[in-house]
Protein backbone atom coordinates (compact mmCIF):
# COMPACT_ATOMS: atom_id res chain seq x y z
CA UNK A 1 0.00 0.00 0.00
CA UNK A 2 1.73 3.41 -1.11
CA UNK A 3 1.54 6.05 1.01
CA UNK A 4 -1.33 7.93 -1.38
CA UNK A 5 -3.75 4.82 -1.16
CA UNK A 6 -3.24 5.17 3.15
CA UNK A 7 -6.16 6.13 4.80
CA UNK A 8 -5.73 9.71 6.87
CA UNK A 9 -6.58 10.50 9.83
CA UNK A 10 -8.63 13.81 9.22
CA UNK A 11 -7.86 17.33 10.43
CA UNK A 12 -8.03 17.98 14.10
CA UNK A 13 -11.50 20.01 14.47
CA UNK A 14 -12.23 23.39 15.17
CA UNK A 15 -13.82 25.07 18.24
CA UNK A 16 -17.01 25.23 17.03
CA UNK A 17 -17.31 21.94 15.34
CA UNK A 18 -16.72 20.39 18.49
CA UNK A 19 -19.17 22.25 20.39
CA UNK A 20 -21.51 21.23 17.99
CA UNK A 21 -20.40 17.40 18.17
CA UNK A 22 -21.03 17.63 22.02
CA UNK A 23 -24.22 19.70 22.20
CA UNK A 24 -25.68 16.86 19.25
CA UNK A 25 -24.17 14.16 21.48
CA UNK A 26 -25.79 15.74 25.09
CA UNK A 27 -29.36 15.38 22.60
CA UNK A 28 -27.98 11.89 21.61
CA UNK A 29 -27.77 10.96 25.18
CA UNK A 30 -31.09 12.58 26.54
CA UNK A 31 -32.49 10.82 23.60
CA UNK A 32 -31.26 7.61 24.51
CA UNK A 33 -32.22 7.70 28.09
CA UNK A 34 -35.85 8.96 27.20
CA UNK A 35 -36.24 5.71 25.01
CA UNK A 36 -35.70 3.72 27.92
CA UNK A 37 -31.75 2.96 26.88
CA UNK A 38 -29.32 2.39 29.63
CA UNK A 39 -25.53 1.42 30.37
CA UNK A 40 -23.54 0.50 27.77
CA UNK A 41 -26.29 0.19 24.94
CA UNK A 42 -27.33 3.92 25.53
CA UNK A 43 -23.80 5.29 25.16
CA UNK A 44 -23.84 3.49 22.14
CA UNK A 45 -26.98 4.65 20.74
CA UNK A 46 -26.11 8.04 21.56
CA UNK A 47 -22.67 7.40 19.74
CA UNK A 48 -23.79 6.33 16.77
CA UNK A 49 -26.45 8.82 16.30
CA UNK A 50 -24.27 11.66 17.10
CA UNK A 51 -21.87 10.17 14.10
CA UNK A 52 -25.10 9.65 11.66
CA UNK A 53 -26.17 13.64 12.68
CA UNK A 54 -23.00 14.78 12.37
CA UNK A 55 -22.71 13.61 8.82
CA UNK A 56 -24.73 15.99 7.51
CA UNK A 57 -23.66 18.84 8.07
CA UNK A 58 -19.78 18.02 7.46
CA UNK A 59 -20.83 17.15 3.83
CA UNK A 60 -19.31 14.07 5.09
CA UNK A 61 -19.46 10.67 6.51
CA UNK A 62 -18.49 11.30 10.39
CA UNK A 63 -17.21 7.70 11.87
CA UNK A 64 -18.41 6.77 15.62
CA UNK A 65 -13.80 6.78 15.88
CA UNK A 66 -13.52 10.87 14.86
CA UNK A 67 -16.99 11.04 17.52
CA UNK A 68 -15.41 9.21 20.24
CA UNK A 69 -12.02 11.18 19.63
CA UNK A 70 -13.79 14.53 20.11
CA UNK A 71 -15.54 12.97 23.76
CA UNK A 72 -12.17 11.68 24.84
CA UNK A 73 -10.70 14.90 24.28
CA UNK A 74 -13.19 17.15 25.81
CA UNK A 75 -13.24 14.77 29.20
CA UNK A 76 -9.26 15.16 29.20
CA UNK A 77 -9.74 18.71 28.80
CA UNK A 78 -12.51 18.72 31.51
CA UNK A 79 -10.19 16.52 34.07
CA UNK A 80 -7.41 18.62 33.61
CA UNK A 81 -9.46 21.88 34.17
CA UNK A 82 -10.51 20.05 37.43
CA UNK A 83 -6.84 19.09 38.74
CA UNK A 84 -5.33 22.28 38.40
CA UNK A 85 -8.88 23.97 40.01
CA UNK A 86 -8.25 21.16 43.12
CA UNK A 87 -6.59 22.18 46.17
CA UNK A 88 -3.29 19.55 45.45
CA UNK A 89 -2.43 22.09 42.54
CA UNK A 90 -1.56 24.73 45.13
CA UNK A 91 0.54 22.19 47.19
CA UNK A 92 -1.81 22.29 50.28
CA UNK A 93 -2.10 18.48 50.68
CA UNK A 94 -1.39 17.33 54.23
CA UNK A 95 2.21 15.75 53.71
CA UNK A 96 1.40 12.12 54.71
CA UNK A 97 -1.65 11.91 52.24
CA UNK A 98 0.32 11.95 49.12
CA UNK A 99 2.17 8.43 50.24
CA UNK A 100 -1.59 6.87 51.48
CA UNK A 101 -3.01 7.88 48.50
CA UNK A 102 -0.40 6.26 46.27
CA UNK A 103 0.08 3.06 48.48
CA UNK A 104 -3.92 2.45 48.25
CA UNK A 105 -3.69 3.28 44.28
CA UNK A 106 -1.08 0.63 44.19
CA UNK A 107 -2.96 -1.73 46.90
CA UNK A 108 -5.74 -1.96 44.38
CA UNK A 109 -3.64 -2.99 42.26
CA UNK A 110 -1.54 -6.04 43.93
CA UNK A 111 -3.33 -8.45 41.19
CA UNK A 112 -1.63 -6.33 38.31
CA UNK A 113 1.53 -7.94 36.69
CA UNK A 114 4.55 -6.03 38.56
CA UNK A 115 5.02 -4.12 35.32
CA UNK A 116 1.92 -2.52 35.13
CA UNK A 117 2.20 -1.64 38.86
CA UNK A 118 5.54 -0.02 38.29
CA UNK A 119 3.69 1.97 35.53
CA UNK A 120 1.23 2.60 37.54
CA UNK A 121 3.35 4.85 40.04
CA UNK A 122 4.97 6.37 37.35
CA UNK A 123 1.42 7.59 36.59
CA UNK A 124 0.71 8.95 39.89
CA UNK A 125 3.69 10.59 40.03
CA UNK A 126 3.30 12.20 36.98
CA UNK A 127 -0.45 13.52 37.33
CA UNK A 128 0.75 15.32 40.33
Amino acid sequence: MSRKDSPQRPPPPDADWRAFVLALHQEAEATAAAKGLTGALAQLAALRETASLASGPAGRLIGEGEVMRILLDDRRRRTAALLAESPEADGKVPAGAEKERERHRVRRAKGAPVALRARLRTLVATVR
